[in-house]
């Protein structure tokens, strides 16, 4: 268009009363530089054609554009095809700004999560939220540098302060005197049922020791990726459990240490949005330390807070789902599905929560081999390490620009 977009723009040396500006008065936009213009339209002083068109002027700026070009147009002589071009486009602009101003209001989180208590409704807030939005905080979470945003959550598994020493009441002969665990140890579950009652008849299979240790491992995998928070997401870390447990998902049986511990790695690697950022070997050092105990004549104490810790994060879970349907307002085949499946995980831990009672040497006295595949794990990831590096070394290498020779030396 002929016309220039400054062409109604006033000087400050302007004599007209209305568009005087003071000496040295301040850009009334960026409050930075000297005013020079004023807005003929609006009377604001502005320093210059960047400032015209910032935000802070967009009303006016784009209005006096807008009439500019139509004022154009009625007095240049253009093909009717040609102006009907240029109206279209300006209306084609004008709906996508309202469409877009609509999206952005139905897509607000403010407005989702509207009414929620963040604390309290965690599993509620996590369904507000958009799958790009559910996948945005996953990645954010693997992100190393988040790390550094979170407080390391110390598992109370790792505590074995022999230093700690309680008398037991009623009793002055210091053989009673007991090491007492970390407070932030789970509650064991009262009132287990004797083994003997659950299994009148025949002898427990061997496999249950085993069995155990898978469901242990998977234990600390899950409240390690969760940073000791998984009460705040049950549904989910329930359902993690259940996922990479293949003794819960498939009913499995073990016969070996090593075919325990590795299917539960391979579970863990295969589950991608369950991959944790630890190393195996450090999930299989958890697991030594819950066959530990706090102390030697509480080697067992860790596993049945760890056992019972599970039992009732299942039973939160129960209790989502239960919660689920009734919000919903009617049956959902999909909650009672999984709530049925919880409460026989839970029954499966009161099972071996009774067995560790009668029967707990048969899985303290796996340690020495946990401690030995603990060993080969570590071993093999140091050795992968080292292929890790000795490839990106010569990659760094291959990238490395040649240094050129001098063909000819001054003598």
């Amino acid at each position: 268009m002929a016309a220039s977009a400054t062409a109604n723009v006033k000087f400050c040396e302007n004599k007209n009363p209305a568009f005087k500006v003071e000496k040295h008065q301040l850009c009334n936009l960026c409050l930075q530089k000297t005013a020079k213009y004023v807005c003929p339209r609006c009377n604001v002083s502005y320093c210059s054609l960047a400032c015209y068109k910032s935000l802070h002027h967009a009303d006016c700026s784009e209005s006096f554009y807008r009439e500019h070009v139509i004022d154009e147009m009625k007095n240049t002589k253009k093909s009717s095809e040609e102006r009907q071009q240029v109206l279209d486009m300006l209306k084609r602009l004008e709906e996508d700004d309202q469409q877009y101003d609509i999206n952005s209001d139905e897509e607000s989180l403010e407005t989702r999560l509207e009414g929620l208590n963040l604390e309290k409704d965690s599993d509620l807030v996590w369904e507000k939220l958009t799958h790009e939005e559910r996948e945005g905080f996953e990645k954010l979470l693997k992100n190393e540098k988040f790390g550094g945003l979170l407080e390391i959550w110390v598992p109370w598994w790792s505590h074995h302060d022999k230093s700690l020493v309680k008398e037991v009441k009623g009793s002055s002969d210091k053989s009673h005197q007991i090491t007492s665990a970390p407070d932030d140890v789970p509650k064991i579950l009262p009132n287990i049922t004797p083994f003997n009652q659950l299994l009148k008849s025949g002898t427990p299979s061997p496999s249950i020791s085993f069995n155990c240790l898978n469901v242990l491992y998977c234990y600390v995998h899950i409240v390690r990726f969760y940073n000791g928070q998984h009460y705040d997401l049950p549904l989910q870390s329930a359902q993690g459990v259940f996922q990479v447990c293949d003794v819960f998902r498939e009913n499995k049986s073990y016969q070996t240490v090593s075919d325990a511990i590795h299917s539960a790695i391979a579970a863990n690697i295969k589950i991608t949005a369950l991959r944790s950022n630890l190393p195996p070997s450090s999930l299989v050092e958890d697991l030594l330390h819950l066959l530990t105990g706090p102390d030697k004549e509480h080697d067992t104490t860790y596993i049945q807070a760890a056992l019972s810790d599970l039992h009732q994060l299942f039973y939160k879970a129960r209790k989502c789902c239960k919660k689920a349907v009734k919000h919903s307002g009617k049956s959902s085949h999909q909650s009672q599905e999984l709530g049925k499946r919880y409460f026989q995980c839970q029954k499966k831990l009161e099972f071996y929560s009774s067995w560790l009672m009668q029967h707990h040497k048969q899985l303290v006295a796996l340690r020495t081999l946990v401690h030995v595949e603990h060993c080969n794990i570590e071993s093999e990831e140091k050795k992968q390490n080292d292929v890790k590096n000795k490839i990106e070394d010569n990659i760094e290498k291959i990238r490395k620009p040649a240094t050129t020779q001098k063909l000819i030396e001054e003598i």
